[in-house]
């Protein structure tokens, strides 16, 4: 996980100093009402239920502490 923010911060500060951001497109909604909603597939599904088991043992062993 910090490899993937260290990576994602260097891709921001690269953009930053090249001087992008300018050109990149701007997404905003008038209200969230408008905004598209968030659908979840198979594949973040499986990824959501292993981070709730993982919660779930861990909240497991510290009750049993």
């Amino acid at each position: 996980m910090a490899h993937e923010a260290n990576d994602l911060l260097t891709v921001l500060i690269f953009a930053d100093k090249a001087k992008i951001f300018d050109r990149t497109p701007k997404y905003v909604a008038g209200s969230p009402d408008s905004m598209p909603s968030l659908r979840l597939y198979a594949g973040d599904m499986q990824g959501l239920l292993e981070i709730l088991r993982k919660l779930d043992s861990k909240v497991s062993e510290h009750n049993s502490v």
